[in-house]
């Protein structure tokens, strides 16, 4: 029994699913361009949407200086998107199988203070708009979702084999349609402008629908095509596959290793890139999409994609190195242990990482490791240079004889030597004979990076003061001021990459003094007898 609502009601219902979706996909892509802490840019672009090879340029209005542009902003962070940053003000976008929505990010400065403005634009290959379509058993159900690529006059799709098209206004968006064929079935959806200079390509031929192949890659099956950790407390999710308005359609959420406890996070999810919440920054998470259908008895899911959360980086002075380690990921595939890619299984599953290993503010990487373990020391380290790591795990493989295909990218981790803080020295005393003489002594037990230069500390004011430093090793400072009191001191060392130690326990000279000529007599247990002597 199917529960039918009115055509206007429908068309609501579905409406406010894309709407929900789309904010979504528009709040989660924005990043710096919602940043209220940063001044606001200004710059204008030539058209708002244009055709494949066609060129696209900007102007600024901003005033501002130090202007640069990222031509693909994807929410990055402003010091990746700093290292990315070209200061051209024109732009070819890439080849494309499909129309895509680009986000432009202006970055500049004025007044010493960063300015941001984000503008969209629509980069066409030809008329296709965008669609989905899925498939169960010969029944196709082709979706032309409302969504600001699709802002043709109207639309038509085409069938062949001497079956009618379909003609679509703009005003019936969302639409749907099933159809019954026999697959494989080819078919053709193109969107046209009433003013023809809007229009890129007619000219392109029909498009396949195959039948269900380990060998075939369907378009529009659920996908889960990235997960990346922006933060240990949040990732971000693209998700690919139909525009079907259906609340059976769920994104689940579980523990590594932990399937059966698997839980629904988002209901009626659309395609389009969602962020969430991580409930325990410790721990690896995995996610997939499902939809309850009565297709053939069997439900529509996607692979699961997991995060990788890099969990500990620590210095090894020893080597210079730094040993940098994740939480590995699950080798099961829905709960099961699966047989490698290639095998004829009904499930699959191949895992390829990498490190990526860059500096800060840059667009060109130090180095890419590709690894099999979950860990990695990496080095000799250079004193002076900022180091960025970064996991990449590709998962491929098939589920439910499916190809899919997947990536998790884990938060990005930053590592700067210089604010590695060296211990306190331990090897130091002072002696007191008519002057106080400060002894210290390298120890390269204590930390094995060459130590190259001293401090002395002297307690004056009630804080602790450098009173003088020395770049010979093993050797003494001499206090000049003439003993009349003790005196408390403490050592610290800069090392050869000009890192300063913490500053040691504090040392304190002994001063004696007498009024009267007499004997003084010690024990072990009272060194100087029973009084005090005098400070």
């Amino acid at each position: 029994m199917k529960l039918k609502l009115p055509v206007n009601m429908y068309r609501l219902v579905i409406s406010l699913l894309y709407i929900l979706c789309f904010l979504n996909f528009s709040l989660s892509a924005q990043g710096l361009c919602d940043r209220t802490d940063l001044l606001k840019g200004n710059f204008e672009t030539n058209t708002n949407q244009i055709c494949q090879s066609a060129s696209f340029g900007v102007t600024d209005k901003s005033g501002a200086s130090d202007l640069k542009y990222v031509f693909d902003y994807q929410g990055q962070s402003l010091e990746d998107a700093l290292g990315i940053a070209q200061n051209q003000t024109s732009h070819v976008f890439p080849a494309l199988a499909n129309p895509k929505s680009y986000t432009v990010l202006q970055l500049g400065k004025r007044n010493g203070n960063t300015t941001v403005a984000c503008k969209n634009i629509i980069v066409r290959p030809n008329n296709t708009p965008l669609y989905s379509y899925s498939v169960c058993q010969s029944t196709i159900e082709i979706s032309i979702p409302l969504n600001p690529i699709n802002d043709f006059d109207s639309y038509v799709l085409e069938f062949g084999s001497g079956q009618p098209p379909i003609f679509v206004s703009k005003a019936e968006l969302p639409f749907s349609v099933q159809k019954n064929f026999n697959l494989p079935q080819n078919y053709k959806i193109t969107g046209r402008y009433t003013n023809p200079n809007k229009n890129c390509s007619l000219n392109y031929g029909f498009q396949n629908i195959p039948r269900t192949n380990p060998n075939v890659e369907l378009p529009f099956t659920p996908q889960i095509s990235k997960v990346e950790l922006i933060t240990l407390k949040k990732v971000k999710i693209d998700y690919n596959g139909p525009f079907v308005p259906d609340p059976q359609f769920n994104l689940y959420r579980y523990e590594k290793d932990q399937y059966q406890s698997a839980t629904s996070i988002k209901t009626g999810i659309l395609p389009g890139i969602y962020t969430f919440d991580i409930p325990d920054s410790t721990k690896s998470y995995c996610f997939f999409v499902k939809r309850n259908t009565t297709c053939g008895g069997q439900n529509v899911e996607s692979a699961e994609v997991c995060t990788i959360p890099i969990i500990s980086t620590k210095f090894d002075p020893q080597n210079a190195k730094n040993d940098i380690s994740w939480i590995a990921y699950q080798k099961t595939l829905k709960g099961r242990t699966v047989p490698p890619l290639g095998t004829a299984a009904q499930a699959t599953m191949l895992l390829k990482q990498k490190l990526i290993i860059n500096k800060p503010n840059s667009p060109n990487q130090i180095g890419e490791v590709e690894l099999t373990t979950n860990s990695y020391m990496h080095g000799p380290l250079d004193c002076f240079t900022k180091y960025t790591y970064q996991v990449w795990q590709e998962i491929t493989g098939t589920t439910n004889f499916t190809k899919f295909k997947g990536l998790s990218i884990s938060n990005k981790v930053s590592f700067d030597p210089q604010l590695v803080v060296p211990p306190a020295p331990t090897t130091y005393w002072v002696t007191t004979d008519f002057l106080n003489q400060i002894y210290y002594r390298e120890n390269l037990a204590l930390w094995p990076i060459e130590q190259n230069k001293w401090y002395l500390l002297k307690h004056q004011d009630n804080a602790y003061k450098i009173l003088d430093s020395s770049s010979v090793k093993n050797a003494f400072f001499t206090d000049k001021t003439t003993p009349v009191k003790q005196e408390t001191y403490k050592i610290a060392y800069k090392d050869k990459c000009d890192r300063v130690s913490k500053y040691s326990e504090p040392v304190n000279s002994i001063f004696l003094s007498f009024n009267n000529l007499v004997e003084i007599n010690w024990t072990q247990d009272t060194p100087f007898g029973i009084s005090t002597p005098s400070a």
